[in-house]
């Protein structure tokens, strides 16, 4: 049932993402300037970096990983939307079909496997 094995993994991985998205938005501007100058969003109260476990300030790098998921699961949710409502009926594209049934099947993991159709490092057989 594609409910319960892929639907409640992308909605728990969404509500994560919101939250990451909410920390962007929110966030403020951190200039840091010493042996080099560096960018990064950090929480508005500057206490909570004070806390013991302080939450970690989004740089470049970790923005680029935020985005790479993002995609990720836009894409997902896209060819959820066109394998399962579609009825094309050619010989390529039902084993297409299949194979993306299959991955439906299951809880999407992020970032997904080099063999999954979605992965940067995918080679089509």
């Amino acid at each position: 049932e594609y409910v319960s094995a892929f639907w409640n993994p992308v909605f728990k991985a969404l509500n994560l993402i919101d939250q990451k998205r909410n920390e962007i938005v929110h966030w403020t501007t951190l200039v840091s300037i010493g042996d080099a100058v560096g960018v990064s969003l950090v929480p508005p109260n500057i206490y909570d970096l004070l806390a013991d476990q302080p939450a970690q300030p989004w740089d470049i790098a970790r923005l680029g990983a935020y985005s790479d998921e993002c995609s990720f699961y836009l894409r997902l949710i896209n060819m959820f939307g066109f394998w399962t409502f579609s009825e094309m009926k050619v010989a390529d594209i039902d084993a297409q079909r299949k194979t993306w049934l299959d991955i439906f099947q299951q809880a999407p993991v992020y970032p997904p496997p080099d063999n999954h159709p979605l992965s940067p490092n995918y080679v089509e057989p």
